[in-house]
């Protein structure tokens, strides 16, 4: 897979999953008296549908290469680690 359409649209619907099982947990009410998963239900199916549109409007477009190189991810990340380390939790009293 080195196409990067295709990887955009599974990626969304990857997470509109993940955000949309999750919110099955909670109760879904009617539109007249809605519950508290009935919004990110809406928002994570919106977004799922997006993601299948762009998945399939990558098979009829030109493909984009995916430039993906974790070589320039992984040195970065002791930074960003160590930044994480230096701040100062937050709490609430």
């Amino acid at each position: 897979m080195n196409d990067r359409n295709l990887a955009r649209g599974l990626f969304l619907i990857l997470i509109s999953l993940a955000f949309g099982l999750q919110a099955l947990r909670y109760p879904i009410g009617q539109f007249g008296r809605a519950g508290a998963g009935l919004f990110p239900l809406m928002v994570s199916s919106l977004l799922f549908l997006i993601g299948v549109i762009t998945v399939v409007r990558s098979r009829f477009d030109k493909r984009v290469h995916l430039d993906f190189n974790p070589k320039n991810i992984i040195p970065d990340l002791p930074s960003h680690w160590q930044q994480r380390a230096k701040s100062k939790p937050v709490t609430l009293e």
